[in-house]
């Protein structure tokens, strides 16, 4: 059961992006903008996850 909740999430998940990625194709700056976000969010991970303190167990 869980499989198949988890097939169905998915799938609709993969509907969504599929139409959102096709309305923002007209919105070249949104597109931009979006990718600018998610490299920052990414680099930000990074930074945290370097200057962390926390012991890396062996």
């Amino acid at each position: 059961m869980q499989v198949i909740v988890g097939v169905a999430v998915n799938g609709l998940i993969m509907l969504g992006a599929a139409r959102l990625s096709g309305f923002l194709v007209g919105w070249p700056r949104v597109l931009a903008a979006q990718r600018y976000a998610a490299g920052g969010l990414l680099e930000a991970f990074a930074l945290r996850t370097a200057l962390s303190r926390t012991p890396v167990p062996a």
